[in-house]
């Protein structure tokens, strides 16, 4: 939804980082911010070979950002992110998604550029309004389209980035610790841990979009009814079938061995259907109690994710409506805490995210 105060945000801001900005370095931002990226990946191997070529090219990485938000959801990621530890692969995969992602009409970008031009007209920033006009209806006409930088621009500060996904720039540095990890063995476990709600799953299968790896549910392992009795819930990190994903997924993962489970459903309290793991070079465990200390020497790499506490019940009451969160609230929130808390899960990762 356009919100007219955000765009004017990110023009202001943007200007402020770049002075020698000229009109039509302002309306390449705005179509990004609408419209992303796609326009560049037409042809895949072209792109790729593209950024290949723009990369070995660069002599030095000017200024230390590695990636800015642009609003929209869009971010610029510069390439002088690649000194940083993650891979060209990775930083393909991540535009090629980010891309491939439909987004932004004609009307929208129309009114962005009417707010570029209030700022204009109101002296706050210093471009000619009638100049934006014309730039607008030569592209409309189907004429030279505002994608390139000015040259001012580009003697002034040599830009070199993709437009991507905001969410992906919020977890370079995993991404970078993943290649890091994969360029020093040959398969890589990574545990994401942390409060519920915070995000977990969601990182989980972003790591699945972008490396095609095997993603293992905490979630999987309920609790069966059995297990369910007093002096179990009064376990420390005892909310979890723990014994069963040792033996059945953890041990076979760590000797690179396949294996199959199945996910017990708290929902129908039975066993679903059969899953089975083929260990490659990205596996990743996600959940609460992923993190319990004798599983810690089975991960590459430790994952914490937190979020504050409003957010998470609002969090909640999307996802699971009133009654659930009332239980989690009640119930499974506090152990999850006092799990974190006694074993200190946070201090022990290499990654700590809060995603409040």
């Amino acid at each position: 939804m356009f919100k007219q105060a955000d765009i004017e945000e990110v023009l202001k801001s943007q200007f402020a980082a770049y002075p020698e900005s000229e009109a039509q370095d302002m309306l390449k931002l705005i179509y990004q911010n609408e419209f992303g990226a796609g326009h560049l990946l037409t042809d895949l191997a072209r792109a790729k070979n593209f950024l290949e070529q723009e990369y070995s090219g660069l002599q030095e990485f000017c200024g230390h950002i590695l990636h800015e938000n642009i609003g929209g959801g869009q971010a610029r990621l510069h390439l002088r992110a690649l000194k940083t530890g993650i891979s060209l692969d990775t930083f393909f995969r991540i535009f090629e998604i980010s891309a491939s992602s439909l987004r932004g009409c004609e009307h929208g970008y129309l009114q962005k550029a009417e707010a570029l031009k209030g700022l204009c007209i109101d002296g706050m920033l210093p471009f000619d309004a009638a100049e934006i006009d014309s730039i607008i209806k030569n592209w409309q006409a189907g004429g030279s389209r505002p994608f390139r930088h000015s040259e001012a621009y580009r003697q002034a500060y040599s830009p070199a980035y993709r437009v991507v996904d905001w969410q992906f720039c919020h977890y370079l540095d995993i991404f970078c610790g993943i290649d890091r990890m994969l360029g020093k063995k040959s398969s890589v476990t990574v545990a994401i841990d942390g409060d519920c709600a915070s995000g977990k799953t969601t990182l989980a299968a972003l790591l699945k979009q972008v490396y095609g790896c095997n993603v293992i549910h905490m979630d999987h392992f309920f609790l069966q009814p059995h297990q369910r009795n007093e002096a179990r819930l009064a376990e420390v990190g005892g909310n979890v079938d723990y014994e069963r994903f040792a033996q059945e997924a953890l041990l076979p993962l760590k000797k690179g061995r396949g294996f199959s489970y199945r996910p017990f459903e708290c929902q129908t309290q039975a066993y679903g259907q059969e899953i089975t793991i083929v260990p490659d070079k990205l596996n990743v465990v996600e959940g609460v109690y992923a993190l319990r200390p004798e599983f810690a020497d089975a991960y590459d790499i430790k994952i914490f994710m937190n979020v504050g506490a409003d957010e998470q019940m609002r969090r909640i009451f999307i996802r699971n409506g009133d009654e659930m969160a009332q239980r989690f609230k009640d119930e499974w929130i506090p152990m999850e805490k006092r799990y974190f808390i006694v074993f200190d899960v946070a201090a022990g990762c290499d990654h700590v995210v809060d995603n409040t």
